[in-house]
């Protein structure tokens, strides 16, 4: 029961929030025009917390802890069959962490296109895509509408997105074959794609 309790408070601070605006990347500047807000982070009390706390929600993320180079941490949910599948499991490809949710509505416009580029890439490419937030049955009726047919894993009382420091939905992140991080999109925009054509090209 308390389970659900916390499942259920942090969906609805999912919903309350909206998905995060235009997609922006790792260097602190906004590359697709405003769709809505970022997810709030709790804010410090103390002046020099403030700005922190600022500065996180201006990227969407925290960029200490997702800097370009760091390994991403480790990740290890159940999948759509229910077995653990772990981000580790994925090396030896470029992978795609994508964070997102079914209450999204950007996170799911943004699925048709996010095909088109697995298909393209799919030799070169894994993409790992974490909901979060969903009661289990409408992640796999998502799954099987979207035909999302790449690794999917359920993070349905979003730890993996509060150990990411995540604050902006959809968040795509890129690591090289070695999981270390590449770089961070936050939103939807042409320009997480654009980037994939100029890695792979």
């Amino acid at each position: 029961m308390k389970k659900l309790f916390i499942a259920a408070a942090f969906m609805t601070s999912l919903l309350l929030a909206g998905c995060n605006g235009g997609q922006k990347d790792s260097g602190n500047n906004t590359v697709a025009e405003d769709h809505g807000e970022i997810v709030p982070i709790e804010n410090d009390s103390t002046a020099d917390g403030q700005q922190d706390a600022d500065a996180k929600e201006d990227l969407g993320y925290n960029p200490e802890l997702l800097k370009t180079g760091a390994p991403a941490p480790a990740i290890k949910l159940k999948d759509v069959n229910g077995g653990e599948l772990s981000l580790t499991d994925l090396k030896g490809k470029h992978v795609v962490i994508d964070f997102w949710g079914t209450w999204c509505p950007w996170c799911v416009k943004g699925i048709p296109e996010m095909k088109k580029y697995y298909d393209k890439y799919s030799d070169k490419l894994e993409i790992l895509s974490v909901d979060c937030g969903d009661a289990e049955d409408d992640w796999k009726d998502a799954l099987k509408e979207h035909e999302m047919n790449w690794k999917n894993v359920h993070d349905p009382q979003g730890k993996t997105s509060e150990l990411y420091e995540i604050q902006g939905f959809p968040t795509k992140i890129v690591l090289d074959p070695n999981g270390n991080i590449l770089k961070v999109f936050v939103g939807e925009g042409e320009e997480f794609y654009q980037y994939l054509d100029t890695l792979f090209k």
